[in-house]
């Protein structure tokens, strides 16, 4: 697992040489019902403040929402880093799954987008930008999901065009849970294979019993 996590990580790094010299945050913050950051910092990835690292605790079924206070960079587009080079996570800390869970980018900054993404694919294996690539949001989903308790190691990069002044840029996270019928079956699947072991150890034990 911890392989798979480094490969999907890793290759969101791009080449020193594509990020634009202005490109630099200058402050970043949280707000939200889903829950608490209590890691938010910004850092220097190259030779600006142009990453954050963070820790996203949910514990309510809602949005947490990231805002980034960039400056403005006239000489091209730049890129931005979330949770690079890993080791920064986003936690169920609710009583229910999350099936599946969501980033969403929001400014007034036209061509904003999120360029690359990557998580844990024993997870969330699946992984879906819409539409493919320069996306305004990814969604990765399961099975299995991540369960309460649960962590989930979380980067992305994204990119904004080259403007003047400073401007804001929101990245809102969002969990998904089950349905309401979907998770009752969940219960009973989980129930039932219980059950089967139970049976299963209690037949195994009865000859050694009458031996």
């Amino acid at each position: 697992m911890l392989r798979s996590m480094v490969v999907s990580l890793v290759a969101l790094i791009p080449a020193v040489w594509t990020q634009a010299a202005g490109a630099q945050i200058l402050n970043v913050a949280s707000f939200g019902s889903g829950g608490t950051t209590p890691v938010l910092q910004v850092v220097s990835y190259f030779s600006t403040d142009d990453g954050v690292i963070y820790n996203a605790d949910f514990n309510a079924i809602a949005p947490i929402a990231i805002v980034f206070t960039i400056q403005g960079n006239l000489s091209g587009a730049a890129s931005y880093y979330f949770g690079l080079p890993g080791g920064y996570t986003v936690t169920n800390a609710t009583n229910s799954p999350f099936t599946a869970f969501e980033v969403g980018i929001a400014t007034i900054l036209s061509g904003a987008a999120i360029t690359s993404a990557g998580g844990d694919p024993t997870i969330f294996p699946d992984e879906t930008f819409a539409p493919p690539l320069n996306a305004t949001e990814v969604t990765f989903s399961g099975p299995p999901g991540l369960r309460p308790g649960e962590s989930l190691p979380l980067a992305l990069t994204f990119t904004v065009p080259a403007y003047g002044g400073y401007q804001y840029v929101d990245l809102v996270l969002t969990p998904s849970v089950p349905e309401a019928s979907t998770w009752a079956m969940m219960l009973a699947g989980f129930a039932g294979l219980g059950f089967l072991g139970y049976r299963a150890s209690s037949k195994g034990a009865a000859p050694a019993a009458a031996g």
